[in-house]
Formats: structure tokens, sequence, C-alpha cells
């Protein structure tokens, strides 16, 4: 179980989740205050919560599956070959499909 540091709440959900709760939505506005798109710096309140494996696909509604993205780089990311994948330190990876890939500073905490 994963809980919100500061409120104790519970940021896992279950698949019958496929919206982020207040507290999720908190908790990334924290640790990722900006789009997760290396590069990009629209702030998370201007963005889109994606999941990185498609909730459609068996993704989870979790803070290791959830990314602010600019509305821009949401679009892209579901209209073109581009993958975005987390590593263990908490970074994005983007890859394009000729092998390019670019990735985000890691979050603060």
């Amino acid at each position: 179980m994963f809980t919100d540091p500061i409120t104790g709440v519970d940021l896992n959900m279950d698949r019958s989740t496929y919206r982020p709760t207040a507290a999720q939505r908190e908790w990334l506005r924290r640790r990722n205050p900006d789009c997760g798109c290396p590069t990009c710096s629209i702030r998370i309140d201007a963005s889109d919560l994606d999941h990185i494996t498609d909730w459609q696909f068996d993704g989870l509604t979790n803070e290791n599956n959830l990314v602010p993205l600019s509305r821009g780089h949401h679009t892209l990311k579901h209209r073109t070959k581009i993958t975005v994948t987390r590593t263990a330190q908490g970074r994005t990876v983007w890859r394009t499909p000729t092998g390019f890939e670019r990735e985000s500073d890691p979050p603060p905490f």
C-alpha cells in the first residue's frame, strides 16, 4: 500500500477506478509539478494526468503509472508510436520508433 506521506490517504487504486482521486492529483502535483515530457515546463495544473500503461491495457491508476502531460504531449503520446516508460528512479523516458530516447529529470523526492 502506498500512502500520501502527509495525509496517510491510500494512493493506489484497483482496476475498477480510471480517474485519479483528489489525493492522487495532489501527490502528483507535489512530486511532478511539470509536464512529464522532457524539456516541457507546462505546470501540472494545466496538464492531463495520463496512464503510462494505458488503462485499457491493464494499466493501473496509481502513482507509478500516472504522469502529468500537457495537452499537446498527451495527444502526441496517443496519436503516434512514441512510447513512454518510467524508470525505477521515477524518470519518464520518451522513445521514438527510430530509437531516439529522451529522459526527464528525476522527481525532487
